[in-house]
């Protein structure tokens, strides 16, 4: 966490996490990004790997994954949690897909594999500019190189800046339903949970907003925002969202934003992510307007 502390003066008001799914193994290994950022570097090289690709996948194939331990076959979260017993079952539980990681990554894989020492590796410097190359293209959001933080998860880091930009008891609004883990992050680390129930109107989940600003007034010092909505399936509009900052910006709230759903969505509206809804959003903040947790 010392590059967090180091850049601490300059903190972004929203805080992003986001790793795209074709993203995820590349981020592991120095030879996925190659094979990437060799893949954008012209436009009809892109296209002919994409069919390439697509064409070398059966989405109807079944895969037998309980010889490897998986944990949605098993159906049961851990060896502590009690078996779901039953013939026939169908794991529709956990966000786990059963179809094949992309050629090139299992080709990486098993080089890696086959070389045999498996000791410390650096991330490729290249890295980041094809996590800006993919957000540009897809999401119209061109992140500065020097602020994507690595990080081993995305709860873990939501922890790390609510105990660094938050104090024990302070509030933290979530919009419920959502995602588990962000009820637990907040309460685990000693901070007041505040739910803001989404409304169910005509089979969609909108946003309550006045009971939002109720919140807000109340002294939240943070908002956990799922944008994507897991599991609302909502992608947020830009007045939506714009909603949400006004009121941020109005009682100093800090919002951290998690994305991790922006490239699987239910139609074809666009994922808008939050920090290029506007100047506010997205510009640095005065430490001095975040409230910090006390060295100790």
């Amino acid at each position: 966490m010392r590059r967090e502390a180091a850049n601490a003066n300059r903190n972004a008001k929203s805080w992003l996490f986001s790793v795209p799914l074709a993203l995820q193994a590349e981020a592991r290994l120095n030879g996925a990004v190659r094979v990437a950022s060799t893949a954008f570097q012209s436009r009809h090289a892109k296209s002919t790997i994409a069919q390439r690709n697509v064409a070398r996948v059966d989405f109807d194939q079944i895969h037998d994954r309980q010889q490897f331990g998986s944990v949605k076959w098993a159906n049961q979260w851990d060896e502590f949690s009690p078996r779901v017993e039953g013939e026939d079952l169908l794991s529709l539980w956990t966000a786990d897909m059963d179809f094949r990681a992309p050629e090139a990554v299992i080709a990486r894989l098993r080089e890696a594999a086959d070389h045999g020492i498996y000791g410390y590796t650096r991330r490729d410097p290249r890295h980041y500019e094809i996590v800006q190359s993919w957000f540009a293209r897809r999401h119209n959001w061109s992140p500065v190189l020097e602020t994507p933080l690595p990080a081993p998860a995305i709860m873990p880091s939501v922890a790390a800046i609510l105990r660094t930009f938050t104090k024990p008891g302070d509030g933290v609004i979530v919009q419920s339903p959502v995602y588990s883990p962000h009820f637990e992050v907040i309460q685990g680390n000693g901070r007041v949970l505040l739910t803001n129930r989404l409304r169910l109107q005509n089979n969609e989940y909108e946003l309550d907003l006045e009971d939002f600003e109720r919140l807000a007034a109340s002294g939240a010092k943070a908002f956990l925002l799922c944008n994507p909505h897991n599991p609302a399936g909502r992608a947020w509009t830009q007045e939506e969202l714009g909603a949400l900052n006004d009121i941020c910006e109005r009682y100093g709230i800090l919002v951290i934003s998690d994305d991790i759903h922006c490239d699987i969505r239910l139609s074809d509206r666009p994922h808008i992510v939050f920090s290029c809804i506007s100047d506010d959003a997205g510009e640095s903040r005065s430490s001095a307007r975040l409230r910090r947790r006390p060295s100790t």
